[in-house]
């Protein structure tokens, strides 16, 4: 997967988008993982991955649709992305708890993302900026109920 890739520094709009949609496939496939590893826990990770199928679909939608001005404007991002380039590590989780902090923690490192490359898009490639300040607010909603669910099951490190 891409987030495993060496240090990276993002500057085209292609780049960040290519990013985007592999940290949305990243959440997939962490939520695909967990949901068959944990029955307990199969409901809210298959929110959150269709959820990812869709800002894979609405990221790919919002950067064609846009690319053209982004393109003659000259517009360039400068992000570097290494403290994010950590895949979801939930494979390797043997309790549903450390399966949750694995995904608490990928999430988190993609909020960053969306509201570092929201905020360099806003006046140039408002249609993605808006996506991105979308995907915050939905990702950030799911981390609360991930959290509250953690909460109610215990699995806030003290495995029962």
């Amino acid at each position: 997967m891409a987030l495993d890739a060496p240090i990276r520094s993002l500057r085209t709009a292609s780049e960040v988008v290519g990013f985007a949609k592999d940290l949305e496939n990243e959440l997939d496939e962490c939520a695909d993982t967990i949901g068959r590893s944990w029955p307990e826990l199969a409901e809210i990770a298959s929110a959150l991955s269709i959820r990812a199928g869709k800002n894979v679909k609405a990221i790919e939608r919002t950067y064609y649709g846009g690319i053209s001005d982004a393109l003659e404007s000259g517009f360039v991002f400068q992000m570097d992305v290494s403290p994010l380039a950590k895949a979801c590590d939930a494979q390797e989780a043997e309790t549903p708890a450390e399966a949750i902090r694995s995904l608490v923690t990928h999430c988190t490192g993609t909020l960053s993302f969306y509201r570092e490359a929201a905020a360099q898009c806003n006046r140039l490639f408002t249609d993605l900026s808006r996506l991105f300040t979308r995907i915050v607010r939905e990702r950030e909603r799911s981390l609360d109920v991930v959290r509250r669910f953690s909460e109610r099951w215990s699995l806030d490190g003290t495995d029962r």
